[in-house]
């Protein structure tokens, strides 16, 4: 048992959009990310999303309204209801979804999340790579995602 200080947290990566896992609790990840930008329409259609404001501002989009929640402010988004998160500047946001929550929800395929995939995988390797001084097993990266993304934590 370790207390977390999310600030610094914050402070070990700089990518837009992808979650970092900072702990767990029960059948949940903690997470944290940055968002700046648009992402895409997505609903989740088992789970809950709780999104809460660190830092900035952001404008969650629904079919019928918006809602902007500022720094200190969260909001549950109750399953399947579709989405689309906007960050006009950096925000930085803490979530608390279970552990199969994917934060893409149910879009399988998308020109700009392949992209932000490819550059994941990308500084993963190197943080492999400066945290163990070699490069990574290549049948690490083949055994199951779940391996790889153990080694995408923010740690």
């Amino acid at each position: 048992m370790e207390k977390v200080n999310i600030k610094q947290k914050f402070e070990l990566f700089s990518e837009h959009w992808t979650p970092k896992i900072i702990g767990e609790l029960n059948d949940s990840h903690i997470k944290i990310a940055k968002l700046e930008g648009e992402f895409v329409w997505h609903r989740h259609e088992n789970e809950d999303e709780m999104f809460l404001v660190v830092k900035g501002s952001l404008l969650l989009k629904f079919r019928d309204k918006e809602v902007r929640l500022e720094a200190g402010e969260f909001l549950v988004v109750p399953r399947g209801v579709e989405h689309l998160p906007i960050a006009e500047e950096e925000v930085h946001l803490l979530m608390i979804e279970p552990k199969t929550t994917l934060n893409t929800g149910d879009v399988k395929t998308s020109e700009r999340l392949s992209d932000r995939n490819i550059y994941n995988i990308e500084n993963c390797l190197k943080v492999f790579q400066y945290n163990f001084k070699q490069p990574p097993p290549i049948l690490l990266f083949k055994k199951s995602a779940r391996v790889f993304h153990a080694l995408c934590r923010v740690s």
